[in-house]
């Protein structure tokens, strides 16, 4: 979570200077990241949100990946955020699931109890 919050502001700051950095210092937060799924929510102010998906389109490298960042929804509430990434999450680990079962690296069962530690991660995010 620290490194993609690090990397979201520094590409803030590099786009959009000291003044695009301060505004976003306070008010952007990662509150989920899930490397299986790819997914991340990110919280920011509602002023700001249009200069950090901007600055989100920008990013190419995490930790020294290649790294493509899409921004699939803008909601204002956390259960709405909730709601749209459980759909996402649902559908990679019915792929990771097939891909499993054909090269049988891992049990599915193992995959199940991750799944269901994804959603209920999630569900806690809601205050």
């Amino acid at each position: 979570k620290n490194a993609l919050q690090a990397v979201f502001r520094d590409s803030v700051a590099r786009n959009f200077g000291d003044i695009g950095d301060a505004r976003l210092s306070t008010s952007l937060k990662v509150k989920y990241y899930n490397p299986l799924g790819s997914i991340a929510i990110v919280r920011s102010s509602r002023d700001w949100c249009e200069m950090l998906w901007q600055a989100i389109t920008f990013v190419r490298e995490v930790k020294g990946r290649p790294t493509i960042c899409r921004v699939l929804s803008v909601n204002s509430m956390p259960r709405t955020s909730i709601r749209a990434a459980l759909p996402i999450l649902r559908s990679r680990i019915g792929k990771l699931r097939e891909a499993v079962q054909k090269r049988s690296v891992v049990k599915t069962k193992e995959l199940d109890a991750e799944a269901a530690a994804f959603e209920l991660e999630l569900h806690g995010l809601d205050p």
